[in-house]
């Protein structure tokens, strides 16, 4: 009974090992898979946002370059005001302005439309990719309010799968309208392809339901309702399927940083998954076979001890000729089994023994295989190989596994070789080999291997278009205080201070302005979403120079205000321009500049005919009498020191210039007769009390008059001069005034 019984324990023993064995084999490719499937989301909505970072700076340069300038706006605030038939006109009008921005610089980046909104939230011009253009009677319609602040705001619409950029026109510190661009986010999925290699990808709105993921997705409903609730709870969740493929998905935000939809990208069959698999089912298989072996030398053993008990009992070779017999036919039937190619060879490498799926594999009949050597079956470099190899599991007097590159038929296939010493009566008669081709994980792990270098690259080129905005574009970013929390290092290079000295500092504190400018600039930045300025600076070194700033203003999801500041280094500009107003003697404005303020006076003065303004035009008396007397760099220092005197006494809003030899003018905004007159005399009085340095004395006659509204340049210059000459001709040192 004890001889009968054996086998089955033996068998229950194996079945309960080997099934302890899956498990836990199991439960870690699960912990594997999952843990992989959740970093690979966390790296795709990395790679998203990173990809969504370095898109922004092509519509912000676009809308700041290309449409955001006084004529565009004016036209917009036009149609905000006017008729159906002048509205055509000025839609025809910014149809022109905007269709080569559109065609040239959007849709070849992958851009989907561009839109204008009115003021009322009326869709006014809309130009849109792949439909053709139309240019008369463009499409317009009144859609819902848009609702947006007057700051600039970008986001996911959930509705309609596209990204969005929304740009405040203002025009008069009011917001006239909309600037819209929208991109497919299907751009976005294609620009990724190489990196996150998805076999599908699926925008959905928040409101999505389990049925929806069950008609995109291969999911039973209860995993999809599991995979629902974390995902709405947590914003971010990735599931392996049975089929070795994986579905991530993570939230997008709309352009009030609210979540709008959630993007789901279906990895099917990924490689690394698969050879996760791959490595469950090999494991599983060796561990098989080797409790297999285990058992069956134990068994071996087992029939051992009883033929030897056998031949004590009855002492006859018959019986251990049968018992041997038996052990034979049970280890070939076992070997058999065996579902990987296995074979059998005595120590001089002779093959003993082949399982069926040894013999499909070099496709011979066994019959052929058995009585050949390795060298015959499996050829001269595996034969070199196998025999170091069979030297070494000998050596150490335990299982050894390797792998080899063996050509079958042409082909270089790869193995996964485990061999072991079989052994009768404790005498080394042959060695066992078990094969495990895993050729296709090989390529796996390549293919693996590739998609990780690729993506390498790609952080790459995104961190050096990073480094190339960082390197050129002058930026700072500013907290509601006027602290800089950020700047770019061309900012570090055009200033002359680190990052470390600009971090942290107010940024007025690097500024040349006067406290009335900045305060008129606080007031700017905080009531309006965007400004331009032209602002100076001092350099680290002591010299100064000028910035064409551009002010954003954001609001983060915590509601704090911050300011977007881009530059433009003018500094040449603002040179070559204050050289070609400035009088050189003097320092103060030339007779150039004066009279390009005198026409914006009669311009102001024509609009607003009640708007009063007083020119006035005065000279040295006698002013041969000191250049003959004291010599002409007396006479020039006298002009420059009187200059000097004059200015001080005038308001920041006033012109003040040399008119030409020893005449000088002055333009006074906001002044009437009586205060013009109450001016001119406090400016004669102050010269004539004057000591200067080299000529004690001087007087200056001045002449005085207003600026109307039917007035020319020609007319005011005119009519100051007759009231300058009429001072002088009634004794000098006097104000004529002259309406």
């Amino acid at each position: 009974m004890k001889r009968v019984s054996i086998l089955p324990i033996a068998i229950f023993i194996y079945l309960a090992l080997q099934g302890t064995i899956r498990f836990l084999f199991y439960e870690s490719y699960l912990n594997d898979a999952s843990s992989y499937a959740h970093n690979l989301t966390y790296k795709n909505a990395s790679i998203y946002q990173g990809l969504i970072d370095s898109f922004r700076p092509l519509p912000e340069s676009i809308f700041l370059t290309l449409i955001d300038y006084q004529g565009f706006n004016e036209l917009v605030n036009e149609a905000n005001k006017t008729n159906v038939n002048q509205k055509e006109y000025i839609k025809k009008a910014l149809f022109a302005t905007l269709k080569p921005i559109f065609e040239e610089n959007l849709k070849p980046k992958g851009f989907k439309q561009l839109q204008l909104h009115l003021q009322s939230s009326e869709r006014f011009l809309q130009l849109f990719d792949p439909k053709s253009y139309i240019d008369e009677g463009v499409l317009f319609s009144h859609s819902q309010p848009l609702n947006k602040p007057l700051v600039y705001q970008e986001g996911f619409d959930g509705k309609s799968g596209d990204y969005h950029y929304f740009f405040p026109l203002i025009f008069e510190k009011e917001r006239i309208g909309t600037i819209e661009m929208s991109i497919s986010f299907e751009h976005f999925n294609k620009s990724v392809k190489n990196i996150v290699n998805f076999a599908m990808s699926k925008t959905l709105t928040t409101d999505f339901s389990t049925d929806e993921l069950m008609k995109y997705f291969t999911l039973n409903k209860s995993s999809a309702q599991k995979f629902q609730r974390k995902l709405l709870r947590v914003n971010q969740n990735a599931l392996v399927l049975n089929n070795s493929s994986i579905l991530t998905a993570f939230s997008l935000q709309n352009a009030n940083g609210e979540n709008s939809g959630y993007l789901f990208n279906y990895i099917k069959d990924d490689d690394f998954v698969k050879t996760l698999f791959s490595r469950f089912i090999e494991n599983t298989i060796v561990s098989a076979i080797l409790l297999i072996l285990i058992i069956v030398l134990t068994l071996f053993y087992y029939r051992h001890v009883l033929v030897s008990q056998s031949l004590r009992e009855h002492g006859a070779a018959k019986a251990r000729a049968d018992a041997l017999q038996k052990q034979n036919t049970f280890l070939s039937d076992l070997f058999q089994t065996i579902p990987s190619p296995a074979f059998l060879k005595n120590l001089d490498g002779e093959i003993l023994k082949c399982n069926e799926a040894f013999a499909n594999l070099m496709k011979k009949p066994s019959s052929k295989i058995v009585g050949s050597t390795i060298y015959e079956t499996l050829g001269k470099e595996y034969h070199e190989d196998s025999k170091d190899a069979d030297n070494y599991v000998l050596s150490i007097q335990n299982p050894f596994t390797c792998e080899y590159a063996i050509n079958i038929f042409g082909e270089e296939r790869i193995f996964i070789i485990h061999k072991n010493l079989i052994k009768n009566n404790g005498e080394i008669f042959g060695i066992v080999a078990i094969l495990q081709e895993i050729t296709e994980r090989k390529k796996y792990q390549e293919r693996l291997e590739l998609a990780l270098e690729e993506n390498r690259v790609q952080k790459a080129r995104l961190e050096h278009d990073h480094e190339i905005i960082n390197n050129y574009t002058i930026f700072a970013r500013l907290d509601s205080a006027g602290t800089i929390l950020e700047a770019s290092k061309a900012l570090v290079d055009v200033s002359g201070f680190s990052t470390s000295e600009l971090v942290g500092k107010a940024w007025h504190s690097f500024s040349n302005e006067s406290e009335e400018t900045i305060s008129s600039l606080r007031i700017k930045m905080a009531e309006q979403p965007s400004h331009k300025e032209i602002l100076s600076f001092d350099r680290k070194d002591g010299n100064r120079y000028w910035l064409k700033c551009t002010i954003l203003s954001q609001t983060s999801k915590d509601d704090r205000k911050y300011y977007m500041v881009f530059g433009t280094d003018i500094s040449n500009e603002v040179h070559i321009k204050k050289l070609s107003t400035t009088d050189d003697l003097t320092q103060i404005d030339n007779r150039r500049k004066l009279t390009t303020d005198l026409k914006n006076a009669l311009r102001v003065s024509k609009r607003y005919p009640d708007e009063q303004i007083a020119f006035i035009l005065f000279d040295i008396d006698d002013f041969k009498k000191v250049n003959d007397t004291h010599g002409h760099l007396v006479g020039d220092a006298i002009l420059k020191e009187l200059a000097h005197l004059v200015k001080s006494h005038l308001r920041e809003v006033d012109s003040f210039a040399r008119w030409g030899g020893e005449e000088f003018a002055i333009i006074a905004p906001k002044t009437d007769m009586h205060g013009a007159l109450n001016l001119t005399e406090k400016l004669r009085d102050l010269i004539s009390s004057y000591r200067f340095k080299d000529v004690e004395h001087i007087t200056c006659s001045f002449g005085v008059t207003e600026i109307k509204s039917d007035d020319s340049v020609e007319s005011i210059t005119k009519r100051v001069d007759e009231a300058l000459y009429i001072s002088k001709d009634r004794g000098k040192n006097r104000v004529e005034f002259l309406a």
